[in-house]
């Protein structure tokens, strides 16, 4: 019970319980709290996801009986059904979205079988394991629905094609670019975990290109008088405009928006599809898109460890994906790109180049101060050529 209620609540709501029985009193004082929690109706979001072991259980052996398919496995979608499963059924996968002072409690047991030793934890660490282990389930059982959000969102910006000879793109994955499941786990505990399930927004997404920049405000103006978006139009973090296109006493001014810290600006929304699932829709022009393909390396390397990254500091890249990513993303053509189309990037391009090599050489990626410096200028630079046609 305690780690059900701590899984909803957070550990400080429980603090005072930890070391004892839970009470009807106990339940009481935090009744209105795990209420809160449920009632999500202020906020824009998913709804928090109760789990029916009826039907968890009923999924669960529906994914089994997919997986048993070698063919199957080998698909995008396999791929992530197998991903997906290997979380919800294996602790030694579930400790990567755990602390690492909780994982290290991550033992062999006597069968050869690596479990979380709980008993072993402290109260932090056990209301941690429990909040993972009830997301994974959450999100697990609101994926279907995730797809089928992605379905009506293909549809919707199929109409700004029509209407603008706009282009539509995905991310690479399964179902036609919706988030991995492991990495939309990941947002909601390792990045953020006083998030809930339903603070997920852009499992189901599109990216809809119009041809030049005077095309965006009236994109923009056609989605706004959607039921999609009307249906959350009243939430500010409906709509947030980077480029600020409102002008002054409009309704829409609210939602203008700055640049991100690397100059990066789009237009996104979030709409509601008919089964209620949030998804989310961006919005933007050629260049921008461009900038942000050949940036987004250096936004993945940042994300690592945002605070030394921020502060000019040294670090290390530790995470195999990630250190893939750099391999196969910094390439050749790569370089040759920003130095064919950025001015004054010279010096910077050379400095990231002897990071390369390093990598290359000793298979180990480590970010000194300037070579941090010199990825944030290359990032800002690209993004101030994506407003024109530079990078075209």
């Amino acid at each position: 019970m305690t780690d059900t209620l701590s899984a909803s609540v957070g550990s400080d709501a429980l603090s005072g319980v930890a070391n004892k029985k839970v009470s009807v009193g106990d339940v009481a004082k935090i009744k209105a709290e795990v209420l809160k929690r449920i009632n999500q109706s202020a906020h824009l979001s998913q709804g928090f996801r109760l789990v029916n072991q009826n039907e968890y259980q009923s999924s669960l052996a529906e994914l089994r009986s997919k997986l048993k398919s070698k063919s199957f496995q080998k698909t995008d979608e396999g791929k992530m059904c197998k991903l997906m499963h290997d979380i919800l059924t294996d602790d030694a996968h579930l400790a990567e979205y755990l602390d690492a002072d909780v994982a290290q409690h991550l033992e062999t047991n006597a069968a050869g079988k690596k479990v979380l030793n709980t008993k072993a934890m402290d109260f932090h660490g056990k209301n941690q394991v429990a909040n993972a282990k009830l997301k994974r389930k959450q999100l697990f059982l609101m994926f279907k629905e995730i797809i089928q959000a992605q379905v009506e969102l293909n549809t919707f910006a199929e109409r700004l094609k029509v209407a603008f000879g706009a282009e539509v793109s995905f991310p690479p994955g399964a179902y036609g670019g919706i988030k991995s499941y492991s990495g939309a786990l990941a947002k909601i505990t390792t990045r953020m975990r006083t998030n809930d399930v339903g603070d997920l927004k852009d499992c189901a997404r599109i990216t809809v290109k119009v041809k030049k920049f005077k095309d965006l405000q009236a994109a923009k103006l056609f989605i706004c008088g959607t039921e999609e978006f009307k249906a959350v139009a009243k939430h500010q973090k409906s709509l947030k405009d980077r480029y600020q296109l409102a002008s002054g006493g409009s309704a829409l001014q609210q939602h203008n928006v700055a640049p991100d810290s690397s100059g990066y600006k789009d237009i996104k929304f979030f709409l509601k599809m008919s089964g209620g699932q949030i998804a989310e829709l961006q919005l933007n022009i050629p260049g921008m898109l461009i900038a942000k393909k050949k940036a987004h390396i250096v936004y993945d390397i940042a994300r690592t460890n945002q605070n030394a990254f921020d502060n000019r500091q040294q670090f290390q890249v530790t995470s195999p994906e990630v250190i893939e990513k750099v391999k196969k993303k910094m390439d050749d053509d790569w370089f040759g790109f920003i130095r064919a189309k950025l001015d004054g990037i010279a010096a910077e391009a050379d400095c990231v180049e002897a990071m390369m090599d390093v990598l290359k050489s000793k298979g180990t990626l480590v970010i000194e101060a300037n070579q941090a410096e010199a990825l944030n200028r290359i990032s800002k630079k690209l993004y101030a050529a994506g407003l024109g046609e530079a990078l075209l």
